[in-house]
């Protein structure tokens, strides 16, 4: 198991534009498909962390070149502002800048 996570400053003024773009992507599409996570940071409501668990790496790249990681990076980077990505797996973590 891999997880994607990303955590993401939304101001309040765009939050529920946000929670909207975000219901878009992660829906049950069927098994097949990525499990993803959005949480709120219980002391900062302005604080969002997107967890995305993936099979493997294969999985991972794929993702990442994939339409629905495009549409969440871009979401992002006009609603929030991306201040950490990291992948990690049961083997090791890294964060990625």
């Amino acid at each position: 198991m891999i997880t994607y996570r990303i955590k993401v400053r939304v101001s309040p003024s765009k939050q529920q534009e946000f929670h909207q773009a975000m219901s878009n992507i992660f829906h049950p599409v069927n098994e097949d498909t990525f499990s993803g996570y959005i949480m709120l940071d219980t002391l900062d409501h302005n604080l969002f962390m997107i967890m995305i668990d993936l099979k493997n790496r294969k999985e991972l790249d794929a993702f990442i070149k994939s339409d629905d990681y495009s549409y969440i990076e871009g979401a992002l980077k006009v609603l929030g502002k991306i201040e950490e990505a990291g992948v990690f797996s049961s083997e090791k973590s890294s964060t990625l800048e």
